[in-house]
């Protein structure tokens, strides 16, 4: 099975890092974005099947960034993080096509548990009698 593609955007480069360093080592392949407008730069160029997206971010923030996302690659499943959840965010979130929205500081396993739950690995072929 091709591994699942995550782009990860955030403004701070050590969430972003720490993220990818996890995802890769659970097997998923990740690129990195530092804002919502060099997202949608590499979301054209590696066509990712799932986006890790900060709601607060300089030049495009994380809404914005969903709705013009979701533009490009419609089925494309985004998981917002944000380190403020009130209910308007919640809803607008939902409405612009969020598969998840977490609050930070966030388990990475949490993460890692939904991308694989929507994307999860071909199952191991059947053993035969010795």
């Amino acid at each position: 099975m091709t591994k699942a593609r995550v782009l990860i955007v955030d403004d701070e480069s050590d969430f972003r890092a720490t993220v990818a360093e996890y995802l890769n080592a659970d097997g998923f392949e990740v690129v990195e974005a530092e804002d919502g407008v060099e997202a949608l730069e590499k979301a054209k160029g590696t066509a990712p099947t799932a986006v890790v997206l900060d709601v607060m971010m300089p030049r495009l923030g994380g809404l914005q960034t969903l709705v013009a996302l979701r533009q490009v690659i419609p089925d494309l499943m985004v998981v917002l993080v944000t380190g403020v959840l009130d209910p308007e965010l919640l809803r607008r979130a939902t409405a612009a096509g969020a598969y998840a929205v977490l609050l930070k500081p966030v388990a990475l396993a949490a993460i890692s548990a939904i991308l694989r739950d929507a994307f999860p690995a071909a199952p191991a072929p059947p053993s035969t009698p010795a």
